[in-house]
């Protein structure tokens, strides 16, 4: 009963999940009910995966089954379809069905691997690895695709995660090369695929991060300049409504509207200000900048111009008003017409920006996700088969079939494990409390039978 083998996978699985809010676009009332769901099933299709994958073996290499072999064929497989159809209202139930499906298979499994001639197992046993190995290069380009597109836009990428790309690829390069020599040891070449697994996870957690913030900061930025285009606007408009009014002799109207538009004008002068002071800060394209200040220098001129021509026409001379309203008007069409492809150009790579960037966001996601799920039903699965290993167990012993000595040690041995599993698990800043609660329901009874 290796358990401990299970302590690195159920520490990763955990931290990702804790990391990452697994399902943070479902209510939060049906959050744990769906969640058990999907490692459920996702523990179901993986286990018949495993039964097809060990029966196409027997096809393959022509190997007969016994008549018990085929029932315990049978049987395991009515144990899956009846864990299929209980799963969305029993999860639990359904996650411990398939663990005594394997159970009822394992026989079959170690008579087929066992039948299969050495030859072929050498094969077998490369072509697992050299596909385990090939997911993860291909994730590696992956990887390697998203950081040069983030560096074609002048995004800068932190060299750490550069160097765990190239980490993974060189400890990927040498698993490859061991095994495609045809002298190596499994063992080390799993662990090299794994320390690649690991480096791998923490870049791709991080450009999940920074494709993040580039996501929320590009919608700022085009909020901010889809509202600055409507404030030009507006004022523009608002120009052009008090030079009408003037004309129709509305002067309480007039006045009323200038004062609104030299408010209006003040404002965007001081976001422009701040726009000019966060792209200097940030290096944010040069040209842009430029724009921003001569749209604000013509925003500030426009302004006196409306004040002077609120001045005119509290003092009776519509004739200079109207002339001091169309030469602040003049003022920002110009500015606006010289620097519109500008504006224009960096808004449709903020758009650009802003659509990559939140479809590589989601899809990262998804990924870490499914990834973390995975793991999770791994670790689910490895819980419930301890749970009933010892419940199977506390039969024998009860029935006399084994010994107190081999009982108890199998009990303490269970105990450490997952003594030690709770306290990692502890420490994560979101414990995962439904299989903290299962360890320690596990814990209750391996104390209640000490104390028997």
């Amino acid at each position: 009963m290796a358990w401990s083998r299970y302590v690195s996978l159920a520490i990763v699985a955990l931290i990702v999940l804790s990391i990452l809010n697994v399902l943070s676009a479902v209510p939060i009332s049906a959050q744990k009910d769906n969640l058990r769901v999907r490692v459920a099933k996702m523990v179901l299709n993986g286990v018949s995966k495993r039964v097809d994958a060990i029966l196409s073996l027997a096809e393959k290499y022509g190997i007969e089954l016994t008549e018990n072999m085929t029932k315990r064929v049978e049987l395991c497989k009515n144990i899956l379809e009846n864990a299929t159809e209980i799963v969305e209202e029993e999860p639990c139930k359904a996650v411990r069905m398939a663990v005594k499906a394997c159970w009822v298979f394992k026989p079959v499994a170690l008579y087929v691997l066992e039948n299969i001639p050495e030859e072929d197992k050498e094969t077998l046993r490369k072509n697992i690895l050299l596909r385990a190995i090939g997911v993860r290069e291909n994730a590696v380009e992956r990887l390697r695709s998203i950081v040069s597109w983030l560096e074609d836009k002048g995004i800068e990428v932190p060299d750490e995660v550069k160097e765990n790309i190239d980490n993974a690829e060189n400890l990927l390069t040498q698993a490859r090369e061991l095994v495609e020599s045809g002298t190596y040891n499994v063992t080390d070449v799993k662990k090299l695929i794994g320390e690649a697994s690991k480096v791998l996870a923490k870049a791709t957690v991080s450009l999940h991060r920074i494709t993040g913030g580039i996501w929320r900061k590009a919608t700022l930025v085009n909020f901010s300049l889809l509202r600055l285009g409507r404030v030009i606007i507006g004022i523009s408009q608002g120009i052009n409504a008090t030079i009408e009014a003037i004309e129709e002799n509305k002067t309480d109207e007039a006045l009323e509207t200038m004062s609104k538009i030299i408010d209006a004008m003040d404002r965007t002068a001081k976001y422009l200000e701040n726009a000019i002071n966060f792209t200097e800060a940030r290096g944010i394209n040069e040209n842009l900048t430029v724009a921003l200040k001569a749209l604000r220098d013509s925003v500030i001129e426009a302004k006196q111009h409306v004040e002077d021509a609120k001045s005119s026409l509290e003092e009776g001379d519509a004739l200079t008003a109207l002339s001091e309203l169309e030469t602040a008007l003049n003022t920002i069409t110009v500015t606006i017409e010289e620097y519109k492809h500008v504006f224009m150009r960096f808004h449709r790579y903020v758009e650009v920006l802003l659509t990559v960037s939140g479809k590589i966001h989601i899809e990262i996601g998804r990924r870490i996700r499914y990834i973390a799920l995975r793991k999770a039903a791994r670790l689910v699965f490895c819980l419930e088969k301890i749970d009933m290993k010892l419940h199977a167990m506390y039969k024998l012993y009860q029935e006399g079939k084994i010994s107190e000595e081999e009982f108890h040690s199998a009990l303490n041995k269970a105990k450490t494990f997952l003594e030690n599993l709770k306290e990692r698990l502890e420490k994560l800043p979101r414990p995962p409390k439904a299989i903290i609660g299962k360890i320690d329901r596990i814990l209750q009874w391996i104390e209640s039978v000490y104390s028997e």
